[in-house]
Order: C-alpha cells, then structure tokens, then sequence
C-alpha cells in the first residue's frame, strides 16, 4: 500500500502521507512497504534523493548519472557486438533479440563478464554493458559504489550484486514502492543464498530514473513489466519484500517463469491496509502528525523522507530502530512511484496467481504491526507441503535487521526445498 493511502485512512488528508506503501514500510498510518513506505520522487525524469537530500549513488548510472556515461558504456556494447559478429541495435530499441546464435559472445572466458544461467544471445540484444565493480568482505556488492547493472527494453533494472556456486539466480523486489532496491540489499546479505544474486527496480522506481532506458511514462505499465526482469535467465527466484511481493503475485505470467519464490512481510491481497490503520492510530508517533502535514502540504523527496523517519518505529523493533533509521535515512525516495501505486494498486490489490507446487517462502517477523501474517492462513494454497512459513523472533517489518541469522536460516531451508524439486 502506498504511503499516501495509509495516511490517509489513519487520520485524513493531513496524515495521508503516513500511509505506507503497498506492503511496505510503515510511515505513518499507512507507512507502506519497505521501510521508508512512503516515496517521493519529483517526477519520472526527475533525480531521486538518496540519504539527506544528496544525489543517488554516483557509482551507479542512476537517475543522477550523466549521459556521458551511459554513451560511452553503449559504444563499448557495440564493440562487443562486432567483436562476435552480431547486429549493433541501438540498446534502446523495442526490436526482439536476434535469432541467430552468435560465433561468440562477451562473457567468452576472460573477460569476466559470464553470468551463470543467462541466455546472452536474448539477453545482451536489449541491455546497456554491464559494470564491474569490486565486492566486499562477504562478496556482496554495495550498492552506490560497487555492482554490476542492466535493464531490459522497458526500462527495468537489474544490479548484480554476488555470484557464487549453484545454478539459481535471485531476484530480490524491494517493497515501496519507490524507495529502491537498495532497501533489501540487507536482504540479500542476510539470505546468503548459493548462485547469482540481483537487485531489481521496476522504471521510475527508486534511483532508476532519468536515463535514456527508463521510458517517459514508467509507470505505465507498472506492475507487469516485472516479468521483463527474468527473461534471459534461468532458474530464477523471486524474492519480494513488502509490496514488492504484492507485484509479484499480481503478474499471472511470472508464475510458469519461476523456479521459486519468496513472500517477505507482505500480503495476498489488501485486507491488511484496515487492521494496520486501526494499530497505527493505537500507537501514536510524537512528531509523525506534522511531517503528515508538511507532506500533505508539499509532497516531494524530502518531505516524505522526513515523513518515513518519523514514523520510523513502526517497522522496527526498539532493539532495531537505530540500524534501522540508517537504513531509511539512505533510500532513494520517488513519490511519483508512491502515487502511482496509491491511485491505481494499493487499494485494489489482490494476488491474480498463487504457488500450486512452486517451491515458496512465506517469512515475516514476529512483530510486524504493518502487514498482518495471518491472511496467508485464509487461502488453502499457501497451506501446502510446498510452502514454508517462517516467522522471525524479535522482528518486525525488516525481519533481517533484527534477526539476520533466522532469515539465513528460512533461505536455506528454501534452497534446501528448491535443491529437492522435481517439477
């Protein structure tokens, strides 16, 4: 749910900005999605604020990053392209992908480009060339300053963040929307799962805005094109946190494209936006009712990142509501893509498809006061051997901030599960 509808069901216009979004963070009333469930963004074209109020991560082409940069990383697509003899189609184009196979392609040994499980003939035909940057200590790329990123045709987003054995490739859906991928990069560290891990942001969601591959009209064809991002990949795993998961059980095609899924802190249908207003207002924030009012007022970046960190303490435990805020206080927030999601899903969303023998995780932490569990436990189907329910003590709507080692766990017994699959 949006952040603007949350607030607006808790008290009125004023507080309208409270309400989070999808299934995401709760920022007031209504504090949506991924922590900072309230999202502001100046406009599809317009540059996302990242942390307080600097430019997204420079590291990455982002909404802040210049042209220069993304002219000179197609040149060097193109050189690939003639190096193995394909056609050099603008990497903008709405063209399919050449047929034919090529006599050799880019991740060719050496050049430290192969991704384990990628179609590259399908794939390569309508990204930008990827960047290479450095990983950390746990092999884990940081966002802002070390990954790898391309985009399909329409614009969505994938960062490359680790690679390791095993044959599934990860696709981590941050919740918001519009607080971007960068919300569950603790996500992916915690999980720790084997084979190739991506970060995901759906056009003009979070800092993935601004540049030559994000159409006009992002939203338009919002929540659909997240089927664009499992093309050319194999064995994929989606993982959405909040509402983030909403969108994937709201695109019927994904569901015969998946190897596996994850459902993080989120919701099979809207039912849950009434029994978190009821605990928001129970559970008042001193401060959250003017920065509903100055968003209401002025709803830009900064207002609802001001918004999002007042209300702060409804997505965490007290033990985790420092780590936390930092991790709020650094989002990209895009309230254009929190509009969208307040006009035309948060209230009308409802799953169009349900795992009948996917391998999938339902996880969530004990005390998450934003997106009530027990709706999973209306609908027999994800009642089935084939669906695991994990609840994460001492957690609440981040459950890898409070309790990482349990959510480690919870992905390994989905991998174990998913290892074991014979469909």
């Amino acid at each position: 749910m949006s952040a603007l509808s949350k607030v607006r069901r808790v008290r009125g216009a004023a507080q309208h900005s409270l309400s989070g979004s999808g299934s995401g963070t709760g920022t007031g009333s209504a504090a949506g999605c991924t922590g900072a469930a309230v999202l502001s963004g100046s406009g599809p074209g317009g540059a996302c604020t990242t942390g307080a109020g600097s430019t997204a991560a420079p590291a990455l082409t982002s909404a802040s990053a210049p042209r220069a940069g993304v002219r000179a990383r197609t040149r060097e697509r193109e050189r690939w392209l003639r190096r193995c003899g394909m056609p050099t189609p603008c990497p903008l184009s709405p063209a399919p992908p050449p047929r034919r196979a090529p006599t050799c392609c880019p991740c060719r040994a050496g050049d430290r480009l192969c991704v384990p499980g990628i179609d590259h003939l399908r794939f390569l035909a309508y990204i930008v060339p990827p960047v290479f940057l450095p990983m950390d200590e746990e092999g884990i790329g940081v966002v802002g300053v070390q990954s790898e990123e391309r985009w399909t045709r329409s614009g969505v987003r994938l960062r490359q963040v680790s690679t390791g054995e095993g044959r599934w490739n990860w696709l981590f859906v941050p919740g918001g929307p519009g607080l971007g991928s960068e919300s569950v990069l603790g996500l992916a560290r915690a999980a720790r799962v084997p084979g190739t891990v991506w970060l995901v942001d759906l056009p003009g969601d979070g800092s993935n805005r601004g540049l030559p591959v994000v159409p006009d009209h992002p939203y338009d064809r919002w929540p659909d094109v997240l089927a664009e991002a499992v093309q050319g990949l194999h064995d994929v795993v989606m993982v959405g946190h909040s509402t983030g998961g909403m969108f994937m059980l709201a695109v019927p095609e994904l569901e015969q494209r998946l190897a596996g899924v994850a459902l993080v802190s989120s919701a099979p249908h809207a039912g849950w936006r009434p029994a978190f207003g009821r605990w928001a207002e129970a559970h008042p924030i001193p401060g959250v009712d003017a920065a509903g009012a100055d968003y209401a007022q002025d709803p830009n970046d900064e207002t609802l990142r001001a918004l999002t960190l007042a209300a702060a303490q409804w997505n965490f435990t007290p033990q985790g509501l420092a780590e936390g805020r930092t991790v709020l206080e650094g989002l990209p927030y895009c309230h254009d893509a929190v509009a969208w999601a307040d006009a035309h899903f948060d209230d009308a969303y409802q799953a169009q498809w349900k795992p009948q023998s996917l391998p999938t995780l339902i996880i969530s932490g004990a005390q998450d006061h934003v997106v009530d569990q027990r709706l999973w436990q209306d609908d027999n189907a994800f009642d089935q051997p084939h669906v695991l329910r994990r609840t994460i003590d001492g957690a609440g709507h981040f459950p890898w901030i409070e309790n990482p080692q349990a959510v480690r766990t919870a992905f390994a017994d989905l991998t174990e599960l998913l290892d074991g699959d014979t469909r």
